[in-house]
């Protein structure tokens, strides 16, 4: 019995694992998890395909109020022009360097706007993990605010000019923040918005979305402790 206490409380757990990273700064893709079952992997620049690991980044291009060429199941709002640019172009000579060095030197962003979101759908009670990415190749005083889930993560982008630590203008470096969650909804909301002072035009490159596991339903964990219990008590007779 003890077994299946520990069992149960285990799977129990995983529903509310949260794991989330600061801002790391990217100067190979080594640093960055390109291994699994992606959900989607979204660059924002060129359209086409790009590969790094087992993620195949999808290119997209933002309209006016809407994303052009985006996997069923994203969207977004609050971006309205792209730009491709030197921010995190010499990452390496590797071709998975080469693959994330094409998505990191794009992004999406917000002349304008405010404030910007992406929203991707998700399947309820599965285990995920979010990389969002980012890169700058202009300045050294941008500022601006990440949420994931209404507070599940939250970061504010400073660039170097304005007391920030690492976020600067720089070919060999981009820019990650890492999110494990486990979905409690139908749809995974991501938010960027404007914070003063500084250059407040919030920009993002891309994003992967990985499939970690399913979280079992209740009756499946109670079929689960019942099969546990039988088998305690078939070791207990053969005793």
């Amino acid at each position: 019995m003890k077994l299946k206490t520990l069992t149960i409380a285990a799977l129990l757990g995983m529903a509310a694992t949260v794991a989330q990273a600061a801002l790391v700064t990217i100067t190979n893709p080594t640093q960055l998890d390109f291994s699994g079952d992606f959900v989607y992997a979204v660059s924002f620049g060129a359209l086409g395909t790009t590969t790094v690991g087992d993620a195949t980044f999808t290119g997209v291009t933002t309209g006016i109020g809407s994303l052009n060429s985006a996997p069923v199941g994203v969207s977004a709002t609050g971006f309205n022009r792209n730009t491709i640019w030197s921010g995190a172009s010499n990452l390496g000579s590797s071709s998975d360097a080469n693959g994330l060095e094409t998505v990191m030197s794009s992004i999406m962003w917000s002349s304008g706007l405010n404030p910007g979101a992406i929203n991707a759908a998700v399947t309820t009670g599965t285990q995920y993990r979010l990389q969002l990415l980012f890169s700058e190749g202009c300045c050294n005083n941008r500022h601006f605010d990440v949420d994931v889930e209404a507070g599940l993560l939250t970061q504010e982008i400073q660039g170097t000019a304005i007391g920030g630590s690492v976020w600067q203008n720089s070919s060999t470096q981009g820019y990650a923040l890492s999110l494990d969650f486990t979905a409690s909804d139908s749809l995974l909301n991501i938010a960027l918005s404007r914070h003063a002072p500084g250059d407040t035009n919030y920009h993002i490159s891309g994003f992967t979305l990985e499939r970690l596991s399913t979280v079992p339903e209740p009756a499946t964990l109670a079929l689960l402790g019942l099969g546990l219990a039988g088998l305690a008590a078939a070791r207990r007779r053969k005793q």
